[in-house]
């Protein structure tokens, strides 16, 4: 007689073989933005003006608020 273990195959489960495919994603994500930080630069240097922008639309807003005509 056979034994059980003989005809059990070996195989990657589906939670083995997704964890798999999450550490390359990750890792690939990393190299990205490693080969690329320039880009990211920009991306804060744009944010930061973008912000700036809108805390001085604010403030002329406030103004036109409390002085009903905005400063000359």
């Amino acid at each position: 007689m056979k034994n059980n273990h003989q005809n059990k195959k070996s195989a990657f489960t589906l939670l083995e073989i997704l964890l798999v495919i999450a550490a390359i994603g990750t890792l690939a994500a990393i190299v990205i933005v490693a080969i690329n930080p320039q880009r990211q630069l920009v991306q804060v240097r744009k944010a930061s003006v973008q912000s700036e922008l809108n805390t001085i639309s604010q403030a002329f807003t406030q103004y036109l608020i409390e002085e009903s005509s905005y400063p000359g």
